[in-house]
């Protein structure tokens, strides 16, 4: 057992008995505390699965909302309108942190009175993507994984099973669908205005939706436009935002190496390119023990 799984209860025998903070303990005892108790609403998800690009979408809905709706005379209203958002990776970053001191201040995890009282928006992508795009990750930016991705899949802390792991306790802990919305990566993929209408709706339940600024952020965040971003196209759309991102957001490692770009290429159902049918198995079985509300599977996507 890991050092996390010697402070997880769902571990020991009659977990299930146990009360609810004590099967799904929650704590935080580091100064990243205040950023969580600050924020209005979460943005969480497994790395790799489009939180930049739901990133790049918001902030740019909110700069062009902001156009129309920051006059002299209504900027104090529509200012406190908008939601501060923490994007985080949660759990799944606590469990991948090597540093005992920040695990053991629980330094990546959302408190307990926080997940109880804020809105969750959950954006989840299908595993068997994620964990290709978490390879080049790994390998070309970060340049922390020198394996291959066979070896990733079957990694005891960035592996598959860790990450079906995760989901499945983040919807355990958080079944409530009044403060949780859950944003398919794939689903934005086929219709972004829908998807991402929905989610800022959520988000925001008591302020009209502005078409004109939902159509303007879904051009800047559409993946052609991230990638000239990324890139530093001349005539890309949105460059001002960049800087709003984290300087790394959108940045390649190396520009003459398309995988080591963060925008590589969205491809739904992309793992079939890099994978044989033995580790697609090996996946499609760890995807079995996945909570059918995300809609992921061998025969789903």
């Amino acid at each position: 057992m890991d050092l996390a799984g010697l402070f997880n209860p769902t571990h020991w025998p009659l977990a299930e008995k146990l009360p609810y903070a004590w099967r799904y303990p929650r704590w935080n005892f580091s100064r990243h505390a205040a950023t969580f108790r600050s924020a209005d609403a979460f943005v969480v998800s497994i790395q790799k699965s489009g939180r930049t690009w739901v990133r790049v979408f918001l902030t740019a809905y909110f700069s062009e909302w902001g156009k129309g709706n920051f006059s002299v005379a209504a900027r104090p209203a529509a200012a406190s309108a908008l939601p501060v958002l923490c994007y985080t990776h949660d759990l799944w970053e606590h469990k991948a942190k090597e540093q005992v001191g920040e695990r053991l201040r629980g330094k990546w995890l959302i408190p307990r009175e926080d997940t109880l009282n804020k809105p969750i928006l959950l954006v989840a992508r299908d595993p068997r993507d994620v964990m290709v795009s978490l390879f080049f990750h790994l390998q070309k930016r970060a340049g922390t994984f020198e394996d291959d991705l066979p070896a990733l899949l079957r990694h005891p802390v960035f592996g598959i099973k860790r990450v079906v792991a995760i989901m499945n306790r983040w919807l355990e802990e958080w079944s409530d669908p009044g403060r949780l919305y859950l944003l398919r990566y794939e689903d934005a993929r086929r219709d972004p205005g829908k998807a991402f209408s929905a989610a800022l709706r959520f988000l925001l339940p008591t302020v009209a939706l502005d078409e004109e600024a939902l159509a303007r952020a879904v051009e800047i965040s559409s993946f052609e436009n991230m990638r000239r971003l990324e890139a530093g196209t001349k005539g890309a759309k949105g460059s001002e935002l960049v800087t709003d991102l984290n300087k790394e957001a959108l940045r390649p490692k190396n520009a003459d190496d398309p995988d080591s770009y963060k925008v590589r290429r969205g491809k739904v159902g992309g793992y079939t390119d890099y994978l044989g049918p033995k580790d697609v198995d090996f996946m499609n079985a760890v995807l079995a023990t996945l909570n059918p509300r995300y809609g992921y599977g061998a025969e789903r996507g």
